[in-house]
């Protein structure tokens, strides 16, 4: 059966007289696909892959980076936005985002200063830093009667944008890099 298919039933009913005539049944409710009511929920691993990069920067296509999140939905059943709590070890630090859910993807778009590598040193705050992300359910897994995102790919991108402290110091050529994004849910 086909998630989200209706189904059609009859049923043909014999009366003692030896005739029959069709009677229409209601048919039960189509079955959502998984992917579509799956919430993002719980702890999961998070890897990012550069994939293309421009400016200055000590990472390079293909360098790895990993994050876990603690994701937890501002609703009560499906998906919906959801807010994390994230971490990059070793560091202990949380950073706080909210993923918005529209359309069947989640959606990061923060903003945030950060250091940069002009060359041969990190100046902090050297540039400002923007960020877009957008993942999409790609596996699903049921726990009782809930139905979990088990597995999220899509991408971020990042832009890097000199600062006046940053130019002055030496920090004039702006980056950016690709990176793809796979979201995967701790059993």
């Amino acid at each position: 059966m086909r998630y989200g298919a209706p189904v059609l039933t009859a049923l043909i009913l014999v009366c003692a007289c030896g005739s029959s005539s069709p009677v229409a049944v209601a048919s039960p409710t189509p079955t959502p696909d998984p992917l579509s009511v799956a919430r993002l929920e719980g702890v999961y691993d998070v890897t990012y892959t550069v994939t293309a990069m421009t400016g200055p920067g000590v990472e390079k296509v293909g360098d790895k980076t990993t994050r876990v999140w603690t994701a937890t939905p501002r609703c009560t059943s499906g998906p919906c936005d959801t807010d994390i709590k994230a971490v990059t070890p070793p560091s202990t630090t949380v950073s706080d985002s909210l993923l918005t859910f529209a359309g069947g993807t989640y959606n990061l778009a923060p903003q945030s200063f950060i250091g940069g590598d002009c060359g041969s040193s990190t100046t902090q705050d050297s540039f400002d830093n923007v960020i877009t992300f957008s993942v999409t359910t790609t596996a699903f897994a049921k726990v009782g009667k809930e139905v979990f995102a088990s597995e999220l790919t899509g991408n971020r991108h990042q832009v890097g944008t000199p600062r006046p402290r940053g130019i002055s110091l030496g920090c004039k050529v702006g980056f950016t890099f690709d990176f793809s994004a796979r979201v995967v849910r701790r059993a």
